[in-house]
């Protein structure tokens, strides 16, 4: 992503996302942010899914529902976006995503929508950045709610191409 385009990223609107009957501002939503990107990068220490559960890719909420203190990068983000679920920031304003980069290589973070942009809430860093500070080539952004829509991301500045899928 180009340090000159916005820093939001360009995702198929899913129909089904909705809004929470809580309402707080972006300053709350961002001081929410950084308490659990905090406790959660604490919480958690790093450990391959293939050292964990011998496979190559699980994700799991390792604290809540595995009960281990120990997950990889989607572990994390499934953790803080539980957790800011639960003191009431609203989903939609929550995506999970995935991006690659030389030092982590294929990566994923939670993405808090605010206002003024899109917030990375990231394992590998205490600091929320917006997502034209991080050095990420974006390539998947959850669209919706559902942790099973997703949309594949364009690099683009002007956010020209955009693929939508559903796992499972």
């Amino acid at each position: 992503m180009s340090k000159s385009s916005p820093a939001v990223l360009e995702e198929t609107p899913a129909a089904s996302d909705e809004v929470s009957e809580q309402e707080y501002s972006d300053e709350q939503l961002l001081a929410m942010a950084h308490v659990v990107n905090a406790a959660i990068n604490t919480a958690i220490s790093y450990r391959s899914d293939a050292l964990t559960w011998n496979m190559e890719e699980r994700w799991v909420l390792p604290i809540r529902s595995e009960g281990v203190s120990y997950g990889d990068c989607e572990d994390f983000a499934l953790e803080k976006r539980a957790a800011l679920l639960e003191a009431g920031a609203p989903a939609d304003r929550m995506r999970m995503a995935t991006a690659w980069s030389p030092g982590t290589g294929l990566h994923a973070v939670l993405i808090l929508r605010l206002e003024a942009g899109d917030y990375v809430l990231d394992s590998v860093s205490p600091h929320i950045l917006t997502v034209g500070q991080t050095r990420y080539e974006w390539r998947a952004l959850q669209t919706g709610p559902s942790l099973l829509e997703w949309s594949t991301v364009s690099n683009d500045p002007l956010g020209a191409s955009s693929t939508s899928y559903t796992a499972g």
